[in-house]
């Protein structure tokens, strides 16, 4: 059985897909000590205007032997969309999503991976010490999740990252959801 998936969303990210790719294979084969029939990589492509789509997919035949998976979406749905639709393929026991833009570097797939099956959780994701950008950037994300939390039942923290590793349970549970519109928190 597949032990774990990647799921990755692609819009306007041609110049990240090559390095995340190389990173994410050689973090799965040295650090999860995992072979390629134990794993895949999903790359949704989310309506990009750039060369995204021709990127990934010269990247697919260049790792030949990893099963790597790519979803082009008929035009931009948003990113939990695509992210759902990435999900909704996906094989794994465990399931990490990241975004493409390698802000997080892929090396904590590592540590949510240790930390999932130690702690027998159904999903695990981080909390960035900082969040990055400049100050305008900071400025409004930090407004923005002051006016998430506010009108939310659910209260978000504010420097929550977008990667996270989840049991299959927990994707099937999400699975479930069928609003147009939704938010993965």
């Amino acid at each position: 059985m597949m032990k774990l998936s990647v799921v990755t969303t692609l819009y306007n990210s041609e110049r990240y897909v090559s390095v995340l790719l190389r990173k994410l294979i050689d973090i799965i084969v040295t650090d999860l000590k995992l072979d390629n029939t134990d794993f895949e990589i999903i790359m949704v492509d989310d309506g990009s205007s750039d060369s995204s789509l021709k990127v990934a997919l010269d990247e697919k035949q260049k790792y030949k032997d990893v099963n790597i998976k790519i979803i082009q979406l008929s035009k931009n749905f948003g990113h939990h969309n695509a992210l759902m639709a990435g999900l909704s393929v996906a094989k794994g026991n465990y399931v990490y999503i990241t975004d493409a833009d390698l802000e997080v570097h892929p090396k904590y797939m590592k540590y949510f991976y240790d930390l999932i099956l130690e702690s027998n959780a159904d999903v695990v994701y981080g909390i960035a010490k900082e969040r990055e950008g400049g100050f305008i950037r900071k400025y409004l994300g930090g407004i923005f999740w002051k006016v998430f939390n506010f009108f939310s039942d659910t209260n978000v923290p504010e420097s929550m990252a977008n990667e996270r590793l989840m049991s299959r349970k927990y994707v099937d549970a999400l699975l479930q959801i069928k609003e147009n519109n939704f938010f993965i928190g």
